[in-house]
């Protein structure tokens, strides 16, 4: 979005405007005419509450609700909340006077809906919990109008009304006891779903997960450092397969992160070090704790990830490259054919593009760090440099051709950072160490 409108001036909203404080004055006159009709202080009233509002329609928005259903009134202005947080505050205070309910039966669930990437299917909140109907159902009138249920798509979805109520609720300073931990939820929600997952697919591999978890399972993965149930996902050939290529684009959350995520219960992974790291009790080995364990684990570890994430990028690539001759194109054709006659498919062919560059970028990223002190470490980066020529050729096009087939620059900056792990790699494969700092 940014790379086409880059060239625009844009219009700046400034809340603290006269402008935006005489739009927010005529719209509390008309909400509450007839609570300020006979009022000889009604100016001084809408002064007051413009005062609290700090210029954020929502506050006048949910202000003028609160007075309609009587639970503010207009001759107590020592109640009026300060803020948008201090809306909220009265709205939980009011509907979970009980704390230990709300704890027991209330926050586990909206730790689900704030740590999900996209509005959450009523029906997938149902089973995390393993809820009734009736339970559903007196769940969600419990939360009221911030918290609507709504249809999208077909498919009936929660979500909080607005995102100032999402950061309010994350935020651990703003409500109190009323916090809700969102890391907790992409943990909570990684965890359901993944034990279910490899259960169901292992049954029966014509499973078909639904459209949320194949868009967001990987997120809550990688969002609550979830490092074992993330390598399951990508070393079962099966669940890769189940997931939405355009998922893996938050792969590289993964660089935002201090600790490296190597440790893994992946049935492919567990026999490499199930004798050196059970003892360590830790979901992602820091380097500390790397230091505790033998080199040839390490590696070892460092290279089955390695092979895992260049397979997953190969099987994209793969599927990618199918597009030009099902079209009768080239594959520096395809790109812009599809755009032009076929929407829907430049969409699909787009997340694979994309989900190829973030994958491939993290194979050689576990194999440097970790190589220092192995004997063997060239002879094993020749060996993986030729199974997975395909992707550093492909990664080496795209980084320096990719706008070439109309693509945006943002490709080729992406694709540019993986392309130079590739070329480390192969540097030490020659014998020639990269420096590190």
């Amino acid at each position: 979005v940014q790379t086409p409108l880059q060239g625009l001036n844009p219009q700046l909203l400034d809340t603290r405007t006269e402008a935006n404080r005489s739009d927010l004055r005529e719209y509390l006159r008309r909400q509450l005419a007839s609570q300020l009709r006979d009022r000889p202080d009604a100016d001084r009233v809408v002064e007051q509450i413009l005062a609290k509002s700090e210029g954020v329609f929502l506050y006048v928005e949910r202000f003028c609700d609160d007075v309609r259903q009587s639970h503010l009134s207009l001759d107590r202005s020592d109640q009026f909340p300060q803020g948008l947080g201090g809306i909220f505050a009265q709205w939980f205070q009011r509907q979970f006077p009980d704390l230990e309910r709300f704890r027991k039966d209330v926050r586990p669930a909206l730790r689900a809906i704030l740590a999900a990437r996209e509005p959450l299917p009523v029906e997938i909140l149902q089973r995390v919990f393993n809820w009734p109907d009736e339970e559903l159902r007196d769940f969600t009138r419990t939360l009221g109008s911030l918290f609507p249920v709504t249809k999208e798509n077909g498919c009936e979805v929660i979500k909080p009304y607005h995102k100032s109520l999402a950061d309010w609720l994350a935020d651990k300073t703003k409500p109190g006891a009323y916090f809700v931990s969102v890391e907790d939820g992409h943990r909570m929600m990684a965890a359901t779903r993944i034990a279910e997952l490899i259960s169901e697919i292992r049954y029966d591999e014509s499973v078909d997960i639904s459209k949320y978890w194949s868009r967001c399972l990987l997120y809550h993965c990688i969002s609550s450092r979830d490092w074992s149930n993330l390598v399951t996902c990508v070393a079962d050939g099966r669940v890769f397969q189940s997931v939405w290529p355009g998922a893996y684009d938050c792969f590289p959350l993964l660089s935002s992160y201090d600790a490296v995520p190597l440790n893994s219960d992946a049935s492919r992974l567990l026999g490499y070090f199930r004798a050196d790291f059970s003892r360590l009790g830790a979901d992602a080995l820091v380097p500390s704790v790397l230091e505790s364990v033998s080199q040839d684990t390490r590696s070892n570890v460092a290279w089955s990830l390695a092979d895992a994430f260049a397979d997953r990028a190969r099987e994209i690539q793969v599927r990618a490259f199918t597009y030009a001759p099902r079209f009768n194109q080239y594959s520096n054709t395809i790109r812009n054919y599809l755009r032009q006659h076929h929407p829907d498919q430049f969409l699909e062919f787009r997340d694979l593009i994309y989900s190829f560059v973030a994958l491939s970028g993290i194979a050689p990223a576990f194999a440097l760090e970790v190589h220092t002190g192995a004997s063997d470490f060239e002879q094993r980066a020749k060996s993986f440099l030729d199974k997975h020529s395909a992707i550093s050729s492909y990664l080496g096009y795209l980084a320096d051709f990719a706008c070439n087939e109309g693509w945006s620059g943002e490709l080729e900056s992406e694709a540019y950072g993986p392309d130079q792990a590739w070329k480390r790699l192969a540097n030490v494969a020659r014998g020639v160490r990269p420096r590190f700092e």
